[in-house]
């Protein structure tokens, strides 16, 4: 395929290259948000040519798996190597619905009589509902368009607001910090202009989503802009729970941030499921057993071997 993310506003929250994020991403490698990533959910199968001959097993020891296939099945692209290198992240719901639509919910972490629909994601109307332990009446649901773009989920964010203070005078900002640790990579080049601040704080931030690297003291925060905000994701709950506030330094210029949010979350958590020979069990996220349309792994919850295998033919075949 030629992009590895749907729906197409997937990228939109970025500012650099999404593949970029390929390696820890709670977004990214998330089926919740980017339906187009693995989703352990789904039995995967190998495709089939025009004339419906299989296009072939990826199965153990899943060191040279086909990167992609032409449209008989040979390989495309080369292979890789997934052992240590197969895993996803899934948002667990801590919301359920009366319908599908995901408007009408209760905070819950498992369905109830009247409430049958599981909502880990919702986009709502605006952040403080986005936010809230209970959002004003149908301001979120399932499907972002018009006014609901304001993410719900449990991922922990917290946003930065860049504002002129006036006067022409090229700005640059050296730091920002959460729990007193710098996540930004370097300090920004000088701008008078808030957007491309922002965007100059995002992709410093951004260095240092997979690894540490220049002044970052700790990787795993994660940026997008909207305007002149910055939006950070954080790896951890923690920071939601206990309403961290991020600070920000300014090396020079005019440039403010008048308006800085702690850290929130909606209800839920967030899993992350690496596939290692380690573990010989593994159960839909937030449950105890395999997801209901895994029917192709024997017992009660998947093993490695079945599990790789279904994340290899997903990466070959319909990545």
């Amino acid at each position: 395929m030629a992009f590895s993310y749907t729906p197409d506003w997937v990228d939109d929250l970025f500012t650099t290259n999404f593949s970029d994020f390929n390696g820890v991403n709670r977004l990214y490698r998330n089926p919740t948000y980017n339906t187009q990533f693995y989703n352990p959910e789904i039995n995967y199968t190998p495709a089939v040519t025009h004339t419906g001959a299989s296009m072939g097993n990826q199965a153990s020891p899943w060191t040279a798996v086909k990167n992609d296939v032409t449209d008989t099945g040979a390989a495309k692209g080369g292979t890789v190597n997934l052992v240590g290198n197969a895993n996803y992240y899934s948002f667990v719901a801590g919301e359920y619905c009366t319908a599908s639509n995901l408007v009408n919910c209760i905070a819950s972490s498992s369905p109830t009589a009247t409430h049958q629909f599981a909502a880990p994601v919702r986009w709502c109307t605006t952040k403080a509902n986005a936010d809230a332990v209970t959002p004003a009446p149908d301001s979120c649901r399932l499907v972002r368009e018009g006014s609901f773009v304001n993410l719900r989920s449990p991922l922990p964010y917290a946003n930065i607001t860049f504002s002129n203070g006036g006067g022409g005078t090229n700005s640059t900002f050296s730091a920002v910090r959460v729990n007193g640790l710098q996540i930004m990579s370097a300090t920004t080049l000088g701008t008078t202009n808030t957007g491309t601040t922002a965007t100059r704080v995002a992709t410093e931030i951004n260095n240092c989503a997979v690894v540490m690297t220049g002044n970052c003291q700790v990787a795993g925060y994660s940026a997008k802009v909207t305007g002149s905000t910055v939006t950070i994701f954080s790896p951890n709950p923690s920071d939601a729970t206990s309403a961290l506030l991020p600070s920000v330094t300014r090396a020079s210029g005019v440039i403010t941030t008048p308006q800085i949010t702690a850290f929130a979350k909606g209800p839920g958590s967030v899993a992350f499921i690496n596939i290692v020979s380690a573990n010989n069990s593994y159960a839909e996220p937030g449950k105890t057993v395999k997801a209901p349309d895994r029917t192709d792994c024997v017992g009660t919850v998947c093993t490695y071997a079945e599990e790789m295998t279904n994340y290899s033919y997903w990466y070959t075949y319909y990545r």
